[in-house]
């Protein structure tokens, strides 16, 4: 995936959207941001595969499962169906992370905190979160966009019942696999 992320305080418009969540960020963790944000201006020509990535060593070391706990709580009855990697579209451009698909609920979380104003509060340091109870969500498409440059790509688009629009890409191998699993995580609660 291209690092999409950025050190310069972006405004969080739609602050009013109840799928919003955003986290504030620990102390440790904006020390962490601010080295991270230096670090990748120094590595700009770099490899991007050999820049240090915290959430997929998390999800390696403890498990999915625990990372979708950890940021998005526990609900009875909720099982994780699948983790995908992509980026949510926001209008300051793609955020990196991960959707979490679960039988109850649709999650994403950036991989980055994020330097952010939320209002007419001070400028603080963010994990972008949405949350989506499955039974809120009203439609799920598939959308493919060729660009006429050979460009092939594929987004999925969640529209909830009060008319608020997610728009999900730059899917790795998964998209397929995470379009599937969000039309069964509906058919289920329909059920």
């Amino acid at each position: 995936m291209n690092d999409h992320s950025t050190s310069i305080p972006i405004q969080i418009k739609n602050h009013d959207n109840p799928y919003i969540k955003n986290t504030p960020v620990s102390a440790p963790d904006t020390l962490y941001a601010i080295g991270k944000s230096l670090d990748r201006a120094v590595k700009s020509a770099g490899n991007m595969f050999t820049q240090f990535n915290p959430i997929a060593r998390h999800i390696r070391d403890f498990g999915l499962e625990q990372c979708f706990r950890r940021d998005f709580g526990v609900i009875p009855g909720e099982k994780l169906m699948k983790g995908h990697p992509c980026c949510l579209s926001s209008t300051g451009g793609p955020i990196q992370g991960t959707l979490y698909v679960s039988n109850k609920r649709v999650g994403f979380i950036s991989e980055d905190p994020m330097l952010a104003s939320l209002g007419c509060g001070p400028v603080q340091w963010v994990y972008y979160k949405v949350v989506i109870r499955v039974d809120c969500i009203q439609t799920v498409k598939s959308m493919d966009n060729r660009q006429g440059r050979g460009m092939d790509e594929k987004y999925i688009e969640i529209i909830t019942r009060d008319g608020y629009e997610f728009w999900f890409m730059g899917f790795k191998d998964s998209y397929d696999l995470a379009f599937e699993n969000l039309f069964n995580a509906i058919r289920l609660c329909n059920n």
